[in-house]
């Protein structure tokens, strides 16, 4: 997630949380800044701590080992080129299960934002490229679409949906029921994501759905 302070300062907000370990880089002022956080319930590794990205190689309670890109895409449309080509670089030397989630910073399809004064898609091939490339693909979402606001009031008020978790082939056999959990924007201006690797859905006698979780679960707030 991006932090906007110092991974020192979020030490004392870890242990209360029950993480274990954590792994950061610090914010440049009040702005970017990005960390990872996990307990003992399965074993990390940390292979790439970089501005823009954390790359970790997990093996979980199950022995299934994969990787995890944690995200933020880079917040100046004049670095995003270079942000793609150089995690592609990185992450074109594993062939494990890989899933990337958190903050693009990246609108993939017009779909993804609503503006009265929008200037389109921009920048967008280097990213699409990425995804093409890393066979990578949406886990099937709930909850609202557009998870970033600019916070502004009538017209100038911009929705986009530069947060999503993708995952390649190989990961998606490993948890076929992995699903996306979106949740209102309240405190910030992204909406805090939930992945459950292991969700179920059915409805009960009375019509009325019911929600069984099973197995572990990734939490990140913007």
């Amino acid at each position: 997630m991006e932090t906007k302070c110092s991974v020192h300062i979020l030490e004392g907000f870890a242990r209360k949380m029950g993480f274990k370990f954590w792994a950061g880089i610090d914010a440049i002022g009040l702005a970017m800044g990005i960390w990872a956080a996990w307990d003992d319930c399965c074993s990390v590794e940390v292979i790439r701590c970089h501005p823009r990205f954390i790359l970790l190689r997990v093996i979980d309670e199950m022995r299934r080992c994969w990787s995890l890109v944690i995200l933020y895409g880079h917040p100046y449309l004049c670095h995003r080129k270079d942000t793609w080509e150089f995690l592609g670089k990185v992450l074109v030397n594993f062939d494990l299960p890989l899933m990337s989630v958190r903050d693009y910073n990246q609108v993939l399809d017009p779909s993804d934002k609503h503006s009265t004064c929008s200037r389109g898609l921009v920048d967008v091939e280097w990213f699409r490229e990425f995804v093409e490339n890393f066979n990578l693909a949406n886990i099937p979402g709930f909850g609202v679409h557009f998870i970033w606001t600019n916070n502004r009031k009538g017209r100038d008020v911009t929705f986009e949906r530069l947060d999503r978790a993708m995952a390649n082939p190989l990961w998606l056999e490993f948890f076929p029921l992995a699903a996306l959990f979106v949740y209102s924007i309240l405190h910030s201006d992204h909406s805090p994501l939930l992945v459950d690797t292991q969700w179920v859905f059915r409805r009960s006698g009375r019509g009325r759905p019911r929600r069984f979780k099973r197995g572990g679960c990734l939490w990140s707030c913007g």
